[in-house]
């Protein structure tokens, strides 16, 4: 009778909010003396496009490891996972307890601290996994411009050239894709934090611990293209 009460959540793929735009500019001709053909060939002609999209960022779940429950050995050499030693089940996961009137999600730019440790603690023994639901907390957004720039010319009356140049990532914003969800602890009867990015002092002492960037988006990439038709 739990099930919905557990696991009704936004859906993996859910954006709360998506922006795209198409950008054609023709960018004005600078050379009007006819006596100045070559130049104006060079100059003129020139045509800029590009898509620029903004994004929320994917819904995900913080996860909870606690050193020896997640597998328990029965008798007959056996074993059976999903936290046993906490839920009673070897198919019903314990989740990560939530500190009531915490918000776990800071809204910080810095890459060490997406998620808010202190709003979490460890699943008591005989929990049903309600302590938490499912992808409550977003990744962060995405913010991307691919723009290229290209112009044709004619050279004779049948070879025709394209010269093109395209940026992705134009403005080489940083795009983070994925968080670390898992906040491990130690051995169970008294679970403490293993893997914080700080310690006590505010000092980081692990950049890869729980709540920190794990990947990134690509840099800016740019390609030439030289096209020549006859």
């Amino acid at each position: 009778q739990y099930q919905r009460l557990a696991n009704y959540s936004p859906s993996t793929y859910d954006r709360r909010q998506v922006f795209r735009a198409n950008i054609v500019y023709d960018v004005p001709r600078v050379i009007n003396s006819d006596s100045l053909r070559i130049l104006h060939a060079v100059v003129d002609g020139w045509q800029i496009t590009g898509v620029a999209t903004f994004s929320s960022g994917a819904p995900y779940t913080p996860i909870v490891n606690i050193s020896g429950a997640g597998t328990e050995i029965l008798p007959s050499g056996a074993a059976i996972t999903g936290m046993p030693l906490i839920t009673g089940s070897n198919t019903e996961s314990a989740r990560l307890a939530v500190v009531s009137g915490c918000n776990p999600n800071p809204g910080s730019s810095n890459p060490y601290a997406q998620i808010n440790p202190a709003c979490f603690t460890a699943p008591a023994v005989g929990s049903i996994g309600l302590e938490s639901g499912l992808n409550f907390l977003t990744a962060p957004g995405l913010n991307n411009w691919d723009l290229s720039i290209h112009k044709s010319l004619n050279l004779t009356e049948r070879v025709h050239s394209e010269l093109r140049v395209d940026a992705f990532n134009a403005f080489n914003h940083t795009q983070f894709t994925a968080v670390n969800n898992t906040l491990n602890f130690s051995k169970l009867p008294n679970p403490t934090p293993t893997n914080l990015p700080y310690n006590s002092a505010g000092q980081l002492v692990n950049p890869n611990g729980f709540g920190t960037v794990s990947t990134a988006a690509g840099p800016r990439i740019l390609q030439l293209m030289l096209r020549v038709q006859f």
